[in-house]
C-alpha cells in the first residue's frame, strides 16, 4: 500500500476500484484491483481546518469506509466526523453528526438508509433527511452555521482548482451553479438536499476559458452570488 500506517478499513466499489482509510488522516484508493494504492493527501480539504466546538475536523483518525454504490461513499472517524460523496470520490462533502463521540463503523442498506455505530453505544441513523441518534449517552451538539452564508472561493484568482465553501443552519435543497457574465449557465457545481452544517467543493475548471465568472447558491429562500477569477 505505500504506507507504515494502520488501517482500518476497506471497501471495493469493483473488481478494480477500492478505497482503504486509517490513522493519520490516511486516505487510499485503488484503480487496478489493488496492484497499487494512491495517497488522497490533500482530500476532500487540503489543509483547510473544519471545527466543530473546539475539536479540529481533520483529527488523526479515520475508522470505516463505506460504498453503497459506486457513486455514493461515506468515511468516519474520531470525534464524529463523517465525510460523503456522490460522485465516487471526486468531490467529499462534511456531513453534521451532531456527536463528538468517536464513530467505528457505518453501513448503508442503499443510497439513503444506514447506521453508524460509535463509542458510548451510539448510534446514529439517517434516512437522507436528518442523521438521528438512536441510542447513546455521550453525543454532544456540535456547532452549526446561524445563518446561510457563501464564502469566496480560495484560492482566487486560481488556475484550474479552487474551492468553493458554503454554510447552512437547517436541512436545506441546495443549487450551485456557475454562470459567465452574460448570465450564461456553464455548470451545476452541486445540486441535491442535504443536512445543516459547512460544506465545501472542489471546482475543477480546467476546461474551461480564463476570464470572469460567477457561482451563485440557491438553498430554500436564500440567494447569494460571488465572482471567481480563472488565470491560465
Amino acid at each position: 500500500s505505500g504506507t507504515w500506517t494502520h488501517l482500518t478499513s476497506v471497501c471495493f466499489t469493483s473488481p478494480d476500484t477500492g478505497w482503504v482509510v486509517g490513522y493519520n488522516n490516511t486516505i487510499l484508493r485503488t484503480v487496478d484491483g489493488g496492484d497499487s494504492w494512491m495517497p488522497q493527501s490533500d482530500f476532500p480539504f487540503g489543509d483547510k481546518i473544519y471545527r466543530f466546538n473546539d475539536y479540529a475536523f481533520w483529527d488523526d483518525a479515520w475508522h470505516a469506509v463505506f460504498f453503497s454504490d459506486a457513486k455514493t461513499g461515506w468515511i468516519v472517524g474520531n470525534y464524529g466526523n463523517i465525510l460523503k460523496t456522490r460522485d465516487g470520490g471526486i468531490n467529499w462533502r462534511v456531513v453534521y453528526a451532531g456527536t463528538q463521540s468517536h464513530l467505528r463503523s457505518v453501513f448503508f442498506a442503499d443510497a439513503n438508509n444506514g447506521w453508524l455505530f460509535g463509542d458510548d453505544g451510539i448510534i446514529l441513523f439517517t434516512d437522507e433527511g436528518e442523521l438521528m441518534q438512536v441510542q447513546g449517552f455521550a453525543a454532544q451538539t456540535a456547532a452549526l452555521p446561524e445563518r446561510p452564508a457563501l464564502g469566496q472561493n480560495y484560492p482566487n484568482p486560481f488556475n484550474s482548482m479552487t474551492k468553493i465553501e458554503f454554510s447552512l443552519p437547517t436541512s436545506s435543497h441546495v443549487s450551485l451553479k456557475l454562470y459567465n457574465l452574460l448570465g450564461e449557465e456553464i455548470a451545476t457545481l452541486f445540486d441535491d438536499r442535504t443536512i445543516a452544517g459547512n460544506y465545501a467543493i472542489n471546482f475543477n475548471a480546467e476546461n474551461l476559458p480564463s476570464g470572469f465568472y460567477l457561482y451563485s447558491l440557491q438553498a430554500d429562500g436564500f440567494s447569494a452570488s460571488k465572482k471567481l477569477t480563472l488565470q491560465k
